[in-house]
């Protein structure tokens, strides 16, 4: 800073001098400044994290309602393959049961096979319908366990976000900055020095650093 002498002219808010803080608060500037820029990294990282997790989680719903549809759909016509097989094996046997009624000759062998067709188809569609079933409700459970992880993953996110101390970082940097604006002492007014009262080391507060007017006024 130029050295201020009598006659030297200022515009308000021209520096006059410079307190012994200064160093002390451009580290707290620069110490703020750190803070704040970790805060924002550490929001950016949970911000990043809490994303991908919400895809991850998105993406197994999404999978989950796809995948219901056509193996639901598949199941379905298994059990209708099934049930027309058992049609079948069940007109098979009862033609055979109503030519022996008829007096017809039917082997034994013949109406045990048709019977056991029969049975066997029956058991079949028990089996497919079952499968259909569990398949179906697993279907719902695992659709409410993705979506329960969906939403915690999200919730997770907004609690990273709101925990975030940006704001207050953003206020103690501006607190800094302004604490260090106050140590540059600066002109009042316009004017002209009078007098240059105070020394390098010079408490402040207690006597003035110096005297000036305008003299433009007087």
């Amino acid at each position: 800073m130029k050295p201020l002498a009598p006659g030297s002219v200022l515009k308000t808010g021209d520096p006059i001098a410079t307190l012994a803080s200064r160093e002390q608060r451009e580290g707290d500037v620069k110490v703020a400044a750190v803070q704040l820029q970790e805060a924002m990294d550490a929001l950016a990282a949970a911000k990043e994290s809490g994303q991908k997790k919400i895809d991850a989680a998105q993406a197994d719903v999404n999978q989950l309602v796809a995948g219901e549809a056509s193996d639901l759909r598949a199941l379905a016509a298994k059990v209708e393959f099934v049930e027309k097989q058992k049609n079948a094996a069940a007109a098979i046997h009862d033609r055979l049961v109503k030519l022996k009624a008829d007096m017809v000759r039917v082997a034994a062998e013949d109406l045990e096979k048709a019977k056991l067709g029969v049975d066997q188809a029956d058991a079949e569609v028990t089996v497919a319908k079952a499968i259909l079933e569990k398949t179906a409700t697993a279907y719902v459970e695992n659709k409410k366990a993705a979506a329960a992880k969906l939403a915690a993953a999200k919730a997770d996110l907004a609690e990273a976000i709101a925990k975030a101390p940006i704001k207050s970082s953003e206020e103690k940097l501006e607190q800094a900055k302004k604490l260090l604006d106050l140590t540059i002492l600066k002109a009042p007014i316009d004017g002209t020095v009078l007098k240059v009262a105070g020394r390098d080391g010079q408490p402040t507060g207690v006597e003035p650093v110096l005297h000036m007017a305008n003299l433009n006024e007087m």
